[in-house]
């Protein structure tokens, strides 16, 4: 008599993929240079409330104007540490390709897949715990101008925004063994096309005018985000990238 034909569920090909994203998440919020990062964020934050409680005690700060200014620093600054970060995913550990793809019995694109989620994953999970706490707060201690469905389309907005610089600057890091390459590519290449589309004006694909439109958004008009197609241009050009990264990476010698 046959024995029967076992057939796995489609979803245990993904399980690799949570392993090492599990694995190198832990690892990623435990790095001297994640932790340095989350401090300084963490002081960024508390200095810029102190200065607008001053500002709201004069009614020259709101609340929608404190929280544009705190999304504003994740877009201009705080977006370059996300691009780091995804970019000396794979370089980081290029020491290690070897051992984890030929020795432990897991495809490329499950390492990759793996590597990319838990990057994305370690920047939106400080995001959410910067930007969401301080919201809140500034909601109770100053003038109260929000609508919480602005809020939550401004987080969807920038939140997608780092997620998807993280996951292009991800990509870099398969053309390069260097991490500090890795890095200065993604960054040239990333904040490149920032200065050339503000230098052209063109606004709907300027970080600068999504940044001067957060307050609008917040008190939850939608106006602007009709004109705007910064961030689904930025997720159409992470899988872009991230295709071809992976067809790289099927090929490559490790």
């Amino acid at each position: 008599m046959d024995s029967p034909v076992l057939i796995n569920p489609w979803w245990t090909r993904l399980l690799p993929v949570g392993a090492i994203m599990r694995e190198d998440l832990r690892q990623t919020l435990r790095h001297w240079a994640f932790i340095a990062w989350a401090v300084l964020s963490i002081l960024v934050t508390i200095l810029g409330f102190a200065s607008a409680s001053g500002d709201a005690a004069t009614g020259a700060m709101t609340t929608a104007h404190f929280a544009a200014r705190l999304l504003t620093y994740h877009i201009l600054l705080w977006a370059g540490f996300a691009i780091a970060l995804g970019a000396s995913s794979l370089p980081s550990e290029s020491h290690l390709l070897g051992d984890a793809i030929l020795c432990r019995g897991i495809s490329r694109w499950h390492y990759f897949v793996g590597k990319c989620a838990a990057r994305t994953s370690a920047v939106l999970i400080l995001f959410g715990l910067l930007t969401v706490p301080a919201i809140a707060l500034a909601a109770v201690r100053f003038p109260n101008d929000i609508a919480w469905s602005g809020v939550g389309v401004s987080l969807f907005l920038v939140g997608t925004l780092m997620a998807g610089l993280t996951l292009v600057s991800a990509s870099a890091g398969v053309w390069f063994r260097s991490p500090l390459m890795s890095v200065a590519a993604a960054l040239m290449v990333l904040y490149g096309f920032g200065i050339v589309v503000t230098s052209l004006e063109i606004e709907s694909l300027s970080p600068l005018v999504l940044a001067y439109h957060l307050p609008e958004i917040l008190r939850g008009s939608t106006e602007a985000l009709a004109s705007h197609h910064l961030v689904p241009t930025l997720l159409i050009g992470a899988g872009v990238s991230l295709l071809g990264s992976l067809m790289c990476f099927a090929q490559k010698d490790v």
